[in-house]
């Protein structure tokens, strides 16, 4: 009988059939590994700008900057008009990577145009909240301000910064205000969840049901009309 040195037709097909199989029972493993390695760096992201709002905090006399002051020329000296400009130009998170949820291209920095990057505006990070004290108006005269943390009442239960996007203008990014009318919204991955950073700086996934519980107890509002309750239990 003579050496066999090749593969038979049947046996090559086999091999074939066989690594297709082995290559499909892997790709779930090694996709649900690449999900859990992007949700923790996005974790990761909102813990370091939380470390960052925090050390600004305590340098500014326990007050917050908006996500976006109402003008140039109302921005106090030192900062910049949009949130993460102040952090990113003043040295408070000089990674600008870490501005950007890494589940969401092509949002990366590495895809944004250069007009949008987080130096000068912010279209395509993470957003903060718009918000008045219990029983403000949501003017800009109100949200457009710096304003004391000690006016939330509960900061563990109170959400300042998620990935978000913004529909009014047609721009991704910017902030999050809470009502149904306002364009701004948090932008949930594809379990219906998102990061959350909150006021007391610990870090959350929130589902959906949170967000939109949100909107409820808060109501759907118009400019100038009264925010119901910053409650959020």
């Amino acid at each position: 009988m003579k050496n066999r040195n090749a593969f038979s037709l049947i046996e090559a097909l086999l091999a074939i059939a066989v690594l297709a199989l082995l290559l499909l029972l892997a790709f779930p493993v090694v996709s649900m590994a690449r999900k859990s390695s992007l949700n923790a760096r996005s974790v990761s992201n909102l813990r370091q700008i939380g470390v960052a709002l925090t050390t600004f905090v305590t340098e500014n006399g326990g007050a917050i900057m908006p996500r976006a002051y109402a003008s140039s020329a109302e921005t106090p000296k030192g900062q910049y008009r949009f949130w993460t400009a102040t952090l990113f130009n003043n040295g408070y998170l000089p990674d600008e990577r870490a501005f950007y949820d890494p589940r969401f291209a092509p949002f990366g920095p590495e895809k944004a145009p250069s007009t949008q990057r987080v130096a000068s505006g912010t279209p395509a990070t993470y957003g903060m909240r718009d918000w008045t004290p219990p029983g403000g108006k949501l003017l800009s005269t109100t949200i457009r301000v710096a304003k004391k943390v000690t006016l939330v009442r509960e900061p563990a239960l109170f959400f300042i910064v998620a990935d978000s996007y913004w529909t009014a203008w047609g721009t991704q990014g910017y902030g999050i205000s809470p009502g149904l009318k306002s364009g701004n919204n948090v932008r949930l991955d594809e379990r219906g969840e998102a990061g959350t950073l909150f006021l007391d700086g610990h870090v959350r996934v929130m589902p959906k049901a949170y967000f939109e519980s949100l909107a409820q107890t808060q109501g759907e509002y118009s400019d100038g009309e009264p925010i119901p309750t910053w409650s959020e239990k």
